[in-house]
């Protein structure tokens, strides 16, 4: 694994609402730029998810329920 520059380690020990705050800024600064053919391209993916998930193919997971997840993930790292 690559050693983290000391900004990163920095980052990384602040508060969870702080890192949200910060990796939301961060992936909003990306999202600008986003390619129209990765665009076309996760609008197709979305489409077959969804037909997927009307036949029973794919289950539904309620966001409180993801959020929770990812909140118990952060607390352990």
């Amino acid at each position: 694994m690559k050693k983290q520059s000391p900004l990163m380690s920095r980052l990384l020990r602040r508060p969870d609402k702080v890192r949200l705050q910060i990796a939301t800024q961060l992936f909003q600064s990306i999202e600008r730029r986003i390619d129209p053919e990765i665009e076309k391209a996760w609008r197709l993916e979305i489409r077959k998810r969804i037909k997927e998930m009307e036949r029973g193919e794919r289950k539904f997971i309620p966001w409180e329920v993801v959020r929770e997840q990812l909140r118990k993930r952060l607390r352990a790292a």
